[in-house]
């Protein structure tokens, strides 16, 4: 048993960001949507001292919650690119160091997506292994494989795989954004597109001068995605495996018009002023002419700092 709070603001003066945020995911106003939003302003992170208080009747409730907090005190993200990439140690086939592996299944898939390997697929095939090994991503594009033969063997199992066909001939997922210009990733399974069929610049996904882990994208169908995050999962276990968000940000225009909508303000005052913005400083806008006597109306005071 641990003492926690439900947090959703790191101080008390963030209650009524967090108000106004929930309205805007509602698509309504703060007043229409009162009875869905907190109570109170104590969904924040409290102090120790508080949480103590709090929780003074069951003091080995708190005790539990450091002693979590200390076995959390030396986590860190690795550093995937300036330290020992996980995918260097990616298990191949006895006797088969990674980049040696990748070339293989490579050069298997061109002869069987080309009848044979011509010159500019040699050209370009080794082009991109060498950058690859150049980099240390072999085991990187390795994992993607593996991914991609999890997802075809969920599919088989349900009846929808394709058979025996080749991966690459039949993928089960799609890849999307720079990452279909690459060969290699077209040869192993990880995109649909032939990179030198269309004629796809390679630069903008993989460089000599790359400095950052590439990213690549990969669309499963909806109904297969579970099975395969249980799949990926159960192959490299909880501590290899998770599950990541997408945070939106907003611009100043677009934040304008959605907290005027929340605050009750005319939808077409808020969009003129929003129009007004060039600097993408708030407060410049509430200087300006027709808006300056504004500030300190209800509703207008919220939206300017």
């Amino acid at each position: 048993m641990a003492a926690t709070n439900e947090v959703w603001y790191h101080c008390r003066e963030r209650s009524r960001l967090h108000n106004a945020l929930t309205t805007i995911r509602l698509n309504s106003s703060l007043t229409a949507a009162r009875n869905q939003l907190k109570p109170n302003d104590h969904y924040r992170l409290k102090p120790p001292a508080a949480m103590a208080k709090l929780f003074r009747d069951c003091p080995a409730a708190v005790l539990n919650t450091r002693r979590i907090a200390e076995r959390c005190s030396d986590f860190r993200l690795p550093d995937y690119w300036g330290g020992v990439m996980p995918f260097r140690r990616f298990r191949c086939p006895a006797g088969w160091p990674a980049p040696a592996w990748l070339e293989r299944l490579c050069r298997e898939a061109a002869e069987r997506c080309y009848g044979r390997i011509r010159p500019e697929v040699e050209a370009r095939l080794e082009q991109e292994l060498r950058l690859i090994a150049g980099h240390g991503l072999a085991g990187f594009f390795l994992v993607y494989h593996r991914i991609v033969e999890l997802a075809r063997e969920e599919l088989q199992a349900s009846g929808r795989g394709g058979g025996e066909a080749p991966l690459e001939w039949l993928p089960p997922g799609r890849g999307r954004g720079s990452s279909v210009s690459m060969l290699v990733g077209y040869l192993i399974g990880l995109s649909h597109v032939d990179p030198l069929a269309y004629g796809l610049s390679l630069d903008r996904f993989l460089s000599a001068d790359t400095t950052v882990l590439p990213d690549i994208d990969l669309d499963f169908p909806r109904a297969l995605r579970e099975r395969l995050i249980r799949r990926i999962i159960a192959e490299w276990g909880w501590d290899h495996a998770a599950l990541t968000g997408m945070f939106p940000t907003w611009r100043v225009r677009r934040a304008l018009r959605d907290l005027g909508k929340a605050l009750g303000l005319p939808a077409a005052e808020t969009a003129a002023l929003a129009r007004r913005d060039e600097s993408g400083r708030v407060a410049e806008l509430a200087e300006l002419p027709g808006f300056a006597d504004k500030v300190s109306l209800p509703g207008w005071r919220d939206l300017f700092p």
